[in-house]
């Protein structure tokens, strides 16, 4: 019997993907967005969708995502192949760091992006709808030429 990547996973978090983290990775928190398959890049993603490469495969020198890849999640976001819940948590990371400086455009969309998942009531809305994000989208891209 041969097994597949996901048999493999099936086993115990730490036992099958911990080992695999940089040191880096597991420094930075990042254990808990690994959900699946690697990719290209040879990090994990997630399993049943393409989504940015959790690992900032595109970060800049300083270990930050560049814009670029800001720009990615809020794309994959838009697309469905990122959940709003994914988004936030993704961001979350960035944002609630003390110790990194953001020019003013990565700023604003890493701070969109988390609370993207806020909640607007009890029905199950949310607080910035579909057509507030991909106007944040088309605003990003906007603010990135001029």
């Amino acid at each position: 019997m041969t097994l597949t990547d996901r048999d493999r996973l099936s086993g115990t978090f730490s036992e099958v993907v911990e080992p695999m983290l940089s040191q880096r990775q597991r420094d930075l928190g990042l254990c808990g967005e690994v959900s699946g398959l690697a990719d290209a890049c040879g990090d994990w993603c997630c399993i049943s969708q393409r989504l940015p490469c959790m690992y900032g495969r595109d970060m800049d020198a300083s270990g930050r995502p560049t814009l670029d890849e800001i720009e990615e999640h809020f794309v994959a976001l838009v697309e469905g192949r990122l959940t709003r819940d994914e988004a936030d948590r993704w961001a979350a990371r960035w944002v609630v760091d003390d110790g990194l400086d953001w020019d003013d455009i990565s700023w604003w969309a890493l701070s969109l992006l988390h609370g993207i998942d806020l909640p607007a009531d009890k029905g199950g809305a949310y607080l910035h709808d579909d057509e507030q994000v991909r106007a944040w989208l088309a605003e990003l891209r906007k603010r990135r030429t001029t």
